[in-house]
């Protein structure tokens, strides 16, 4: 996918970040039984539907490097293979900053994280990043020239190798004025779209003090990528400032772990009725038979 081919999408895409989640569309949720194991049986959330429930794939480098057999997967296959996406489905990949916040630099060098994104298949690849945990972080000034630094060896490296991916400029900041420096520098290095991290723990009026200040310090023709965030609020003030995308695990997280708003639709949110499970008590192992027939309820009857 060429720039160009990205930035005609009319709406903000949203991005989900890929944790490999996907479910057994043949699970037996009376005996507790599968007829098949792993990835070859297992469905992805894209694939359940007759459209995608959302615009494009974030895979973080760390989140890969975790399971062998997902990053052997990913690069035998292909990162559109290995999600069972079409090509032209856009996949972004970062290095997944927040999962060495505590480490003193990066663990990856750009060169290696180019190689990977390429070596993939990637759509989109941002810049290696280290971002603070807070305002007051103590190395907050090293860890935005690292930032810095690092972006621009990326792009220049990027346009060095003449590859055909789409490179996302990294920014990060600690209020209005450093987050609006640091991204136009990055636009001055050649990017088209910056991705502005760190942003997660902010109110909504930061957020939106931060990208009213990093959009007036833009060139035209430069777009912008949240990450982590896809709040309702937000929403109507996006495309105002620039924002093409964003991506967030919210939704999923709440559906997982929130007490009363497991589902979500357009006219509310709903909660989920849970079972807890009885260990030991009437379950069935793997090929066992299951209750008999005259014993098994409808879904109806119990709901």
């Amino acid at each position: 996918m060429n720039a160009d081919a990205y930035f005609s999408f009319d709406a903000t895409r949203y991005f989900i970040p890929d944790w490999d989640d996907r479910v057994d569309p043949g699970f037996d949720f009376v005996t507790e039984v599968s007829p098949g194991k792993g990835w070859e049986a297992e469905r992805y959330a894209h694939e359940l539907f007759p459209t995608p429930p959302y615009d494009g794939l974030l895979v973080s480098k760390v989140v890969e490097e975790k399971s062998r057999q997902r990053r052997a997967r990913l690069r035998a296959l292909g990162v559109h293979a290995a999600l069972r996406v079409t090509p032209e489905f856009p996949v972004l990949g970062d290095c997944g900053a927040f999962g060495y916040i505590d480490e003193p630099a990066p663990p990856y060098t750009c060169a290696e994280v180019l190689d990977y994104y390429t070596a993939c298949g990637f759509d989109l690849g941002v810049s290696v990043v280290h971002v603070s945990s807070n305002a007051d972080h103590p190395d907050r000034a090293l860890r935005y020239r690292i930032t810095l630094e690092n972006a621009a060896e990326f792009f220049i490296e990027h346009r060095r190798r003449g590859l055909g991916w789409i490179p996302v400029g990294a920014v990060q900041g600690w209020d209005p004025e450093s987050y609006a420096e640091a991204a136009a520098k990055t636009a001055a290095m050649g990017y088209r779209l910056l991705a502005l991290g760190g942003l997660v723990r902010a109110s909504t009026a930061e957020i939106l003090a931060i990208l009213a200040a990093v959009s007036r310090a833009l060139p035209a023709g430069v777009g912008l990528h949240l990450f982590g965030l896809s709040r309702e609020a937000l929403l109507p003030h996006l495309r105002a400032h620039r924002v093409t995308s964003v991506d967030s695990a919210s939704a999923l997280r709440q559906a997982w772990l929130s007490p009363d708003q497991n589902y979500h639709t357009a006219d509310g949110h709903f909660c989920a009725v849970r079972v807890p499970q009885a260990e030991g008590r009437g379950r069935k192992k793997a090929g066992g038979a299951g209750p008999p027939e005259d014993e098994r309820a409808d879904r109806k009857s119990v709901v």
